[in-house]
């Protein structure tokens, strides 16, 4: 059955392998956009996969594209995506990938996870904008995947303008653990696109920065739990100080 994505709307390097024997790199690719299944029209979720030889004679025939196949699509027109993330390196063997939408009268935005055959899991529904909690559409212009674990996958979301929304999966229980907007550090000045590290337990992240065009900030991981348990050893050291204070006749406030 032929199928076309014409207008891609984003895309994202989903897996690359280096093949020692014959000096090539596999390349599979993330799109989605509006395109056509047969001669209806549809918003296509596709792989396209790809081979480059290191030793081609000429540029223009080092690329291949080995194969293509869509694993998502819907009616066109009935529901607005606005970015897609593939990670296809998992441990379960099976094929994930996140997108954002929000619903054809746009009151509702969504966060939903693919995962092999089609099935899929909504992370977030909400009326609001995640980066201003103010309701309205979430502008997210951007995701990445990052796989911390085989039990904790974190989605990063940027903002069209400026801001940093994280939510972990657990791709086992399927199921959202945790979620944050990020509101320290550089990240929070995060904007448009971001990339960076797949796996491994020293992530590094690169986004561009809202405050200074034409710059990209380069940020690590923070462990939620590590910021809970900081924040609740500052909180019973302060009420430590106050008491011994009260204990000499201060009047004291903890803020």
């Amino acid at each position: 059955m032929p199928w076309s994505v014409n207008v891609c709307d984003d895309l994202s390097i989903a897996d690359v392998t280096y093949n020692q024997s014959d000096d090539t790199f596999k390349i599979s690719v993330g799109v989605n956009g509006a395109g056509k299944m047969n001669t209806s029209d549809y918003y296509q979720v596709a792989v396209f996969q790809y081979s480059y030889d290191l030793n081609a004679a000429d540029a223009s025939t080092a690329l291949t594209k080995t194969e293509a196949y869509p694993v998502y699509r819907i009616m066109f027109g009935t529901q607005h995506y606005k970015a897609a993330e593939f990670f296809l390196d998992d441990p379960r063997s099976e094929r994930f990938f996140a997108m954002f939408k929000n619903d054809g009268g746009d009151t509702h935005n969504y966060l939903r996870m693919y995962y092999g055959g089609g099935s899929s899991v909504d992370l977030l529904i909400s009326p609001d904008n995640k980066f201003t909690a103010e309701e309205g559409t979430w502008d997210v212009a951007d995701m990445h995947i990052w796989m911390e674990s085989d039990t904790a996958y974190h989605l990063y979301l940027t903002s069209e303008t400026m801001g940093l929304y994280e939510v972990v999966y657990d791709p086992i229980s399927k199921t959202k653990t945790s979620e944050r907007l990020h509101t320290s550090g550089d990240q929070q000045f995060c904007k448009g696109s971001i990339t960076g590290s797949v796996s491994g337990s020293n992530p590094t992240f690169w986004c561009h920065d809202a405050t200074d065009e034409g710059k990209l900030i380069e940020f690590g991981h923070t462990s939620v739990s590590a910021a809970r348990v900081q924040s609740t050893a500052l909180e019973e050291e302060a009420e430590q100080i106050k008491a011994e204070l009260e204990g000499a006749g201060a009047e004291v406030e903890v803020k």
